[in-house]
């Protein structure tokens, strides 16, 4: 009777287009370390370019930065704990069933690809109808196992209502989809800003987005073995750079690249036109605060606008020790 069960269950799970490799429920650990090895459907808007931070990503992966952990923090925390009555509202309105999902999955067929769904979902005989065009949809819609992915945000703009759902949320759903070999799924999000509210949504499987996210990552994955670190000027480009193993790195020397003479000569160039834009602030603002003197508050003489001296308090407090990179110019 066992034998025949566990066959049974290898059976399904070999019919699974995806491998299940941990639940960030059970062993939190050991989900971090297998997402360490694949590109999931959380990285994708930054491969992608949606969102920025693709060198710190590149990184991260790499195994070069430790990835921050940000379970701690207060809106993460909030977020994962609204996320049951995130389910059980959409739940209420589309008169679906849910079921909670928290596994690692990896595709078969395209296996640097990863997602962790939060629940899946099944339309039933008394369900509400999928919001897209059922004529539209894609061959071979299944109404059972579709993901559903919970957001809670205090921004509005992450769901205008003339908008919908900000690309960044519909990529990560479209890359699950991928993952489970699904043509379509859910969104669903509570928006705490100007006024608290859930929104919803069913997207299918869009076969034009799909296909530049299995290229696009399948080249970053690619690039994690063969090819060069991605440079952009975002600010969490130079803190991963400086942030980079300190320990491992010291002590080595490399002969950069021809092209480093221009790129140095830019970079002076850059460095001194800053300091003459911040010479020249600095040089306005005290013109305008000497004109301000001691009252409180100065208004232009056109009345568009004006300028307000505010006392600002800072508390005082420590700063944690830390170790990073700094670039500094030597003569050779």
């Amino acid at each position: 009777m066992h034998t025949a069960t566990a066959t049974t269950k290898t059976s399904r799970a070999d019919k699974l287009p995806y491998r299940v490799l941990a639940s960030s429920d059970s062993d939190r650990d050991h989900w971090l370390g297998a997402r360490q090895g694949l590109v999931t459907a959380s990285d994708v808007p930054i491969v992608l370019g949606i969102v920025p931070g693709l060198p710190k990503l590149w990184y991260e992966k790499k195994g070069l930065l430790e990835r921050a952990d940000i379970s701690e923090l207060e809106h993460v925390q909030m977020g994962h704990d609204l996320e049951a009555p995130n389910a059980m509202i959409f739940a209420r309105k589309t008169r679906r069933r849910v079921k909670r999902c928290q596994d690692l999955l990896c595709s078969k067929r395209y296996p640097w690809l990863g997602a962790t769904l939060d629940y899946t979902q099944d339309v039933g005989n008394d369900s509400v109808g999928l919001t897209f065009d059922e004529n539209d949809a894609p061959a071979g819609l299944k109404l059972r196992g579709a993901p559903l992915e919970l957001k809670t945000s205090g921004s509005a703009a992450v769901w205008t209502d003339d908008l919908g759902p900000h690309m960044k949320f519909q990529a990560q759903l479209q890359t699950q989809m991928i993952v489970v070999d699904q043509q379509w799924g859910s969104l669903s999000a509570i928006i705490g800003a100007p006024v608290m509210r859930h929104r919803w949504l069913d997207l299918p499987r869009h076969a034009a987005l799909c296909t530049m996210i299995i290229e696009k990552t399948h080249e970053f994955f690619e690039s994690l073995t063969t090819g060069e670190p991605p440079v952009d000027d975002d600010a969490s480009t130079s803190w991963a750079l400086r942030h980079l193993a300190v320990d491992v790195l010291a002590g080595t020397t490399v002969t950069l690249p021809a092209e480093s003479i221009e790129w140095t000569e830019k970079l002076d160039a850059a460095t001194r036109a800053r300091a003459q834009w911040e010479q020249r602030e600095r040089y306005y603002k005290n013109l305008l605060m000497t004109a301000v003197g001691d009252a409180e508050k100065g208004l232009l003489p056109d009345g568009s606008s004006a300028w307000k001296f505010a006392v600002e308090h800072r508390k005082e407090h420590v700063v944690k020790a830390s170790s990073a990179r700094v670039l500094r110019a030597v003569k050779g």
